[in-house]
């Protein structure tokens, strides 16, 4: 038996491949470990049960750890019943001491929006210290939701939405992807959402595909499927469970599990990640045209990361939306996602999660089933192109774009 030499050019071309590999992998990891705990934590608040940071040995940090308890208090305040009894044992013995100012000013908003009545508010005797503003995020959060420290950041919190000529050059015009991460994303499909700013009216998607060609049905014309983008409580895109901002983010995999049926469907979510922090956000300016580095529209989703949200996804739903008269009738808004259309309506039966997911992974040059969704790797663009009050339809995409 003879050994064939490995020529160093192809060995160092694999072993790119294998790091790459692993780093998607944990990358996609990271989101499905941060959403368990969250799941954790939250079931245990619901037994009036206090999960104890910083106490053993976990993936996130102290302070990761705080923000996870306090996005999952939040959202307990918001969408479950809680007894003032059960509410006065888990601040009496919340974790004060462990948590970052922005967590602090984030809980103390939420408790004054669901303590309205001043007897429950006596009678529970909140008072929050906040304590130092340490860090970017605590003087951000602070400004946002006290309006203070905001001497501290160079803040806008409303932007305009980009012109349709602006809109054309972002989805035909080149960019410098391959710069982000070693090059992860050059060569992959992209996703453009373009909503209302009023987001009871549903969004519209088209894709890319691995080559920068549009996707097409199978007539010729531009494919396209309906979203939509909206909080089901209302809450601006910088809040926990709020609108799902505009800007830019990746897609990287699928969650493992088809689990949460009644929330998420019977089809897998996608992961969507927000660009990583940079000087003068150079990262995100590469996935756009230098004619936009100067515009703002994209910001929302700067904000909202450095906020510390979290846990967007594409998905589904189990649910059902029982008021044909809504505005985004047959969606169901959710917890700040973009949503698919799921489930029987009348004689139709929607599974529009499931044709976005073949959509992509053909547009990924992947087969088409269960087994490569893991392998899916996106940039996504959310665009507000106007406040007009109807959905977006095939011919606002061929509109702008000049179709």
């Amino acid at each position: 038996m003879y050994l064939t030499k490995v020529r160093p050019f192809y060995l160092a071309r694999v072993l790119c491949l294998i790091i790459t590999l692993l780093s998607i992998n944990l990358f996609a990891r990271n989101n499905i470990e941060r959403e368990e705990f969250y799941d954790k934590i939250y079931n245990n608040l619901k037994s009036s049960e206090i999960y104890k940071i910083c106490e053993t040995p976990s993936v996130f940090t102290c302070e990761e750890q705080g923000q996870i308890l306090t996005d999952a208090f939040i959202s307990l305040l918001q969408f479950d019943k809680i007894s003032t009894a059960d509410l006065k044992f888990i601040l009496k013995n919340y974790p004060w001491g462990l948590l970052s100012a922005a967590d602090k000013i984030k809980l103390d908003e939420a408790l004054k929006i669901y303590t309205r009545s001043p007897l429950i508010r006596r009678s529970l005797n909140i008072e929050i210290k906040i304590g130092a503003i340490k860090t970017y995020r605590d003087a951000l959060t602070n400004c946002i939701l006290n309006n203070k420290s905001c001497e501290r950041i160079n803040l806008k919190k409303d932007f305009q939405w980009p012109s349709k000529a602006a809109i054309k050059s972002l989805v035909f015009e080149s960019n410098q992807v391959e710069n982000y991460k070693e090059g992860r994303y050059k060569g992959k499909p992209q996703i453009f959402i373009f909503c209302r700013t009023n987001r009871k009216y549903p969004c519209r998607l088209f894709l890319k595909n691995n080559r920068g060609e549009l996707v097409k049905s199978e007539t010729g014309q531009l494919w396209s499927l309906p979203m939509l983008a909206k909080s089901i409580k209302n809450r601006p895109y910088y809040k926990v469970n709020g609108q799902t901002p505009v800007g830019v983010y990746t897609v990287d995999s699928v969650m493992p599990k088809t689990n949460k049926k009644a929330s998420y469907g019977d089809y897998r979510r996608l992961i969507l990640n927000f660009i990583t922090p940079s000087e003068g956000e150079a990262h995100i300016k590469w996935f756009m045209p230098k004619s936009h580095h100067s515009e703002d529209w994209w910001q929302e989703a700067v904000i909202a990361r450095d906020m510390g949200r979290q846990y967007l996804r594409i998905h589904g739903t189990g649910w059902r939306n029982l008021n044909p008269w809504s505005k985004h009738y047959p969606f169901v808004p959710t917890r700040g996602c973009v949503t698919t259309r799921e489930g029987f309506y009348f004689s139709e039966k929607y599974k529009d999660q499931k044709i976005l997911l073949n959509k992509l992974l053909v547009a990924s040059q992947l087969n088409p089933d269960f087994e490569s969704q893991t392998k899916l790797r996106a940039i996504m663009y959310l665009i507000n192109i106007d406040d007009r009050s109807k959905p977006v339809r095939e011919s606002d995409l061929e509109s702008i774009l000049e179709l």
